[in-house]
């Protein structure tokens, strides 16, 4: 009678475990549709983890949306878009579909970092700070890695604004380091390669990478288009433009947005949305400064 009953316990632990599927992974060059059923989806999911925890997805790294003393500027997402297209490429560890962060983000706010690992199911989480300040760029982060209960400090970085991918290669190090991985002279060349010469181009292709996320293809587009006028060369801007526009012919044509908003530019319509480097003789070793205008809201 008691074997029949623990049968009945684990079968039971069986069928929640096929009700309530582990969270989605995925290569970081994916670009999943998260339209607001999606949406749905993925924070029905966390709930589902948060109701019945399991363990983590082996060797997988949450990785949070980088906080910005300075959100409309846009380095915050940049940055988070960086460190984990660089994580990309090690293979040993498995990434946390960035969806999942974003919406995590937004609903549970008011967790701790170790929760939000766990909602995750994550062995580790990142998260990071930026803070421009007259010119002058502040970079750092923090690890949460499993059966921790406080996170470990991944350095302080700081630099100029034009340091900026400098700046996020040396915390992706910092991270490799502490999972112990040599960082060989060739790992670090690779880390420290620059995607465009431009910073305010690949701001803009972090958000468009964040709207396209959120299933928003019409401000993708424009996102991705404005980066590639300010950097014609900048090759993962003009994929993501394509796969964009490929996305949004998909759509039904009654929930398109118009498509004639000059990005650039601005409009009737519409509040100017490119971030400006400007040189101030006034700062200290002439450094640039970002000038934050948003992006135009959504249809």
């Amino acid at each position: 009678m008691k074997s029949t009953f623990l049968l009945f316990i684990a079968g039971l632990f069986a069928f929640s475990a096929c009700m309530h599927p582990p969270i989605g992974t995925e290569q970081y060059s994916a670009s999943p549709e998260l339209s607001a059923s999606r949406q749905e989806q993925i924070l029905s999911e966390l709930k589902q983890n948060e109701r019945y925890p399991r363990g983590a997805v082996p060797g997988s790294v949450g990785v949070l949306t980088f906080t910005d003393n300075n959100p409309k500027a846009g380095l915050g997402l940049a940055a988070t878009e960086f460190f984990t297209a660089n994580l990309a490429l090690f293979k040993r560890f498995t990434l946390i579909d960035l969806s999942y962060s974003e919406v995590l983000e937004s609903e549970y706010q008011t967790y701790s970092p170790e929760q939000k690992r766990a909602l995750l199911q994550a062995e580790q989480l990142v998260r990071g700070d930026v803070a421009l300040e007259n010119g002058r760029l502040r970079l750092s982060g923090a690890l949460a890695p499993q059966n921790s209960r406080a996170s470990s400090p991944l350095g302080d970085h700081r630099g100029g604004v034009q340091d900026f991918f400098r700046l996020v290669a040396d915390l992706n190090i910092e991270f490799l380091e502490a999972n112990n991985v040599t960082v060989t002279s060739q790992i670090a060349n690779e880390l420290y390669k620059v995607p465009t010469e431009d910073l305010v181009a690949y701001i803009l292709y972090a958000r468009g990478r964040h709207h396209e996320r959120a299933g928003d293809y019409q401000e993708a587009m424009e996102a991705y288009r404005a980066a590639v006028v300010k950097d014609p060369k900048f090759k993962e801007a003009q994929k993501s433009l394509k796969d964009a526009e490929r996305q949004m012919s998909q759509v039904p044509a009654a929930q398109s947005a118009p498509a004639n908003r000059d990005v650039l530019s601005g409009g009737p319509d519409t509040t100017p949305n490119i971030l400006e480097e400007l040189s101030t003789p006034g700062l200290p070793g002439n450094s640039p400064v970002i000038i934050d205008v948003q992006l135009p809201p959504g249809p």
